[in-house]
């Protein structure tokens, strides 16, 4: 299971990580990224957060991608 996931899953108040694609935003996914968080979590565990919770079908190879992306 994701960390990331577990994160937005707390912040958020949800009881099940399944609640986070209905009520998690790119502006929830960028808090987490930009609070200092975004080195104890890997790529990997970031794309599939995003790809998760956005439904979408995106990678990112970088820290950056995704902080560009979810400022979109």
């Amino acid at each position: 299971m994701s960390m990331v996931l577990n994160k937005l899953e707390k912040k958020l108040n949800c009881l099940f990580i399944s609640d986070l694609p209905r009520v998690c935003s790119k502006k929830d996914l960028l808090d987490v990224l930009t609070k200092g968080d975004e080195e104890n979590f890997s790529l990997d565990e970031w794309n599939d957060a995003i790809r998760y919770v956005l439904r979408t079908d995106c990678t990112f190879f970088s820290l950056e991608e995704i902080k560009e992306f979810l400022l979109d």
